[in-house]
């Protein structure tokens, strides 16, 4: 696997001698996973590479102000499955395993494309032809930063303000652990190069829906504590989808309201996904706390601070009450 300073000349190499690229990442995109595609995507056309960024899941509606956020095709077969046959390379962000693109994956694997991985998290499962993984970093829109930067191209207004907003929300408003003096510096230069900081973040913090103001509120309203007030749990009902008219993409951040709360250092949201036997859980912690070790004993992973997992066929009341116990070691 591919160091930082190894992988970024490759990954430079393979990208500047396409003609045709495929950028995608994860399922239920974050801010890091959306800015990092669409920041790649515009430095890509901006040297005449012919670039797509298709994803299995729909852009999250406070992150649809993104320049050509538009043109981001949400995969189906018939339409995208030539795209990625014909790719020259194929550009994997933001994600340590390949189930993470779901639909897209047998497509993804069976395309002659070079595969590139970008990413920060611990623990790939990938085996790609190039990958530029630093695990220290805040963000994958870092390590685009750093791509361009090693590039000597310049950054324009759309490739700033989208790698801004990636770093802003991975960085948890530079709230993190991970928000290092460097991480100040980047951002900084990215205003410089055209990002406007008031603008992302009333997008980003200030435009939800109605609906979804309903649902937080609904999640807000299930908020328990455990272990003397260390463990913050919260929880999301497939009826509170139904009552709400509203999806999955729309509990993007719902999570940290967890941490919230004076003492928590530890917050789990719990959300029952409508139309499955699936539970999905989102880990945040604070300080040496491992939300990562918590996430690996259910087969997930993740950073220090966030982490997350899935359960299969289990009941929301069954996965609370074996998740909560196990948390209970990683917090006494």
């Amino acid at each position: 696997m591919n160091t930082l300073e190894a992988g970024i000349p490759q990954c430079l190499d393979i990208l500047l001698s396409a003609n045709n690229i495929v950028i995608t990442t994860h399922q239920n995109p974050d801010g890091d996973a959306i800015g990092s595609a669409l920041g790649l995507y515009h430095f890509a056309i901006s040297r005449g590479i012919n670039a797509t960024v298709i994803n299995t899941s729909p852009t999250p509606s406070n992150l649809t102000f993104l320049p050509s956020a538009d043109n981001i095709h949400v995969f189906t077969h018939e339409n995208d499955n030539d795209t990625i046959q014909k790719a020259d390379a194929i550009f994997i962000l933001d994600l340590n395993s390949i189930k993470r693109i779901q639909t897209m994956e047998e497509s993804v694997t069976s395309s002659p494309a070079k595969k590139v991985l970008i990413d920060h998290h611990q623990n790939p499962s990938i085996s790609p032809d190039v990958a530029v993984i630093d695990t220290g970093s805040c963000s994958t829109c870092e390590l685009i930063y750093k791509i361009i930067l090693a590039s000597g191209e310049s950054f324009s207004p759309e490739i700033a303000t989208a790698l801004y907003t990636g770093i802003m929300t991975d960085t948890g408003s530079f709230r993190f652990s991970r928000t290092t003096a460097n991480v100040f510096r980047i951002a900084g230069s990215l205003v410089e190069y055209g990002a406007d900081p008031v603008y992302i973040a009333e997008n980003v913090f200030n435009s939800s829906g109605f609906n979804r103001t309903v649902l937080l509120g609904k999640a807000l309203g299930s908020l328990q504590l455990f272990y003397d007030g260390k463990l913050s749990v919260m929880s999301v009902t497939s009826e509170d989808f139904l009552q709400t008219k509203t999806l999955e993409e729309d509990t993007d951040g719902f999570v940290q309201h967890t941490l919230t709360i004076a003492g928590v250092i530890m917050g789990i949201l719990f959300i029952e996904l409508p139309n499955s036997n699936i539970v999905k859980i989102s880990i945040r912690s604070k300080g040496s706390v491992q939300a990562n070790s918590l996430a690996a004993d259910f087969n997930g992973g993740g950073h220090l601070n966030a982490a997350a997992t899935r359960i299969h066929d289990n009941s929301l009341a069954d996965t609370m009450k074996m998740i909560i116990e196990k948390a209970g070691q990683y917090l006494i």
